[in-house]
């Protein structure tokens, strides 16, 4: 059904508007006739994907369109507002954009060798970036193999950054092969502001869900709370 038009009504540019796109080439230009949309977004293993909103106005207020991001690849998913540093633009034409990111786990990852552990020793604590964790929210951590009894520890220790702290008591000595680890933050609603963009990057979920809209003034991205936006971050001209 991608690209195709359903159903008989017509809130777009007349006739053999569609109703569903598929994005799935770098370089989308999105316009004021694509209000009411749902973009299907593939991320994909060839090279980031970006989609251009339209130029902030009055003419545009109310505009709105759904971003379901589908693709599970290693390249970024970059939403981009005119002007935006992110895409080629300065800090002094841009249109900023708010992000409201509904309640729920936000993930970071990290590829770490720790040390061989004697009984009783701590690894040198390691950090992982969260885009999005706040001091007050909670953390774990767990390698993507058998932690062999360890002893994991985690917590925020600053915005956006979470520490991980390996202990030993296992009576004998354990030295880990080299892995990722991957850290769950269970964060509150939270609003971003004046951001440049909105990135999705190597998100474990097949599916993301971003609502965009503006009053002409202002974009507002809202990530719903359980749209799986895991991997998110912005990047502020």
């Amino acid at each position: 059904m991608a690209n195709a038009r359903i159903g008989s009504a017509l809130p777009f540019a007349g006739t053999g508007a569609n109703y569903i796109e598929t994005i799935d080439t770098d370089g989308k230009q999105l316009i004021a006739a694509d209000s009411g949309k749902t973009f299907f977004c593939v991320q994909n293993d060839t090279a980031d994907v970006t989609c251009n909103l339209p130029k902030l106005s009055e003419s545009i207020a109310g505009w709105n369109v759904r971003f379901l991001l589908s693709g599970t690849g290693s390249n970024a998913f970059q939403i981009m507002p005119y002007g935006s540093v992110a895409g080629g633009g300065s800090t002094e034409d841009d249109d900023k954009m708010m992000l409201n990111r509904g309640a729920g786990p936000i993930f970071g990852s990290a590829a770490v060798d720790l040390a061989s552990l004697g009984d009783g020793d701590t690894a040198t604590p390691f950090d992982i970036t969260v885009t999005g964790a706040d001091l007050d929210d909670l953390a774990i951590c767990s390698p993507n193999i058998d932690a062999q009894n360890l002893i994991v520890y985690a917590n925020v220790r600053a915005a956006n950054t979470v520490e991980v702290i390996v202990h030993n008591e296992t009576g004998g000595t354990i030295d880990l092969a080299s892995t990722t680890w991957k850290v769950a933050v269970f964060s509150g609603n939270h609003v971003i502001s004046d951001i440049d963009s909105v990135k999705f990057a190597s998100w474990s979920p097949k599916l993301a869900v971003i609502d965009m809209c503006t009053d002409g003034t202002y974009w507002y991205a809202i990530c719903p709370a359980g749209s799986g936006a895991e991997g998110f971050s912005t990047v502020d001209g």
